[in-house]
């Protein structure tokens, strides 16, 4: 057994222990430790572990608005870590799209996790209330944060404008595949299982762009 996956039962014992003490924190820990690969577990103590999960958690408690909310913690010595906590509502392509920014920013990834929690009268709540991500990410020091965090910002803004659009999207091409269905086209068939087979989770819609014909054109 790795260390990372040796270190996981002390963590989720301590997120059990801390139910009376702190119910919100403890179950928003134990849904960090199953959302964090194994050797990553093994990269940091567990007591930094919780310790950088308690700042993250004020970030989650303290997120408001329906896009996102980045927090850069600079390395506390030589050695250490740039921390990156990116909150979010749920959405798909948070965790790709974010690594991607950092890389591209000139970061490396050493250890990330990726809870996501309800929220409910301000903690995490068993039951119902809104979902909330939070991606949490250790890189390595970097010349330029500000570049960085830039680079996050911009990525997350896209990710949230294509997701809040995706629906609408789908539902315009459904209209579309409909209005096709009864169309007297002779050959429409091919087109059909093309469109059935994009909104079959085969494809990412980014955008969509309507053409009206007119007269002869």
């Amino acid at each position: 057994m790795d260390l990372g996956q040796s270190r996981r039962p002390d963590l989720l014992a301590r997120a059990a222990a801390l139910v009376s003490e702190d119910a919100g924190f403890a179950r928003f820990l134990r849904a960090a430790v199953l959302a964090t690969d194994g050797e990553d577990l093994g990269l940091v103590s567990p007591e930094q572990f919780e310790a950088n999960l308690r700042r993250s958690y004020q970030h989650l408690l303290g997120f408001e608005g329906d896009g996102s909310r980045l927090t850069a913690t600079q390395p506390a010595q030589a050695g250490d870590a740039l921390v990156l906590d990116v909150v979010s509502p749920d959405m798909p392509f948070i965790v790709d799209s974010a690594l991607a920014a950092i890389r591209a920013a000139g970061g490396t990834v050493r250890l990330f996790t990726h809870p996501v929690v309800k929220i409910e009268h301000g903690q995490v709540s068993e039951n119902g209330g809104l979902a909330l991500s939070l991606l949490h990410i250790h890189s390595d020091p970097v010349a330029d944060v500000d570049a960085l965090t830039r680079e996050v910002d911009a990525t997350m803004s896209e990710v949230t404008s294509a997701v809040r659009d995706w629906q609408p999207m789908l539902e315009r091409l459904r209209r579309a595949i409909a209005t096709l269905e009864q169309s007297p086209a002779a050959q429409k068939d091919e087109p059909l299982r093309f469109l059935d087979w994009l909104i079959e989770h085969n494809f990412t819609f980014l955008g969509m762009r309507e053409y009206r014909l007119a007269a002869d054109g």
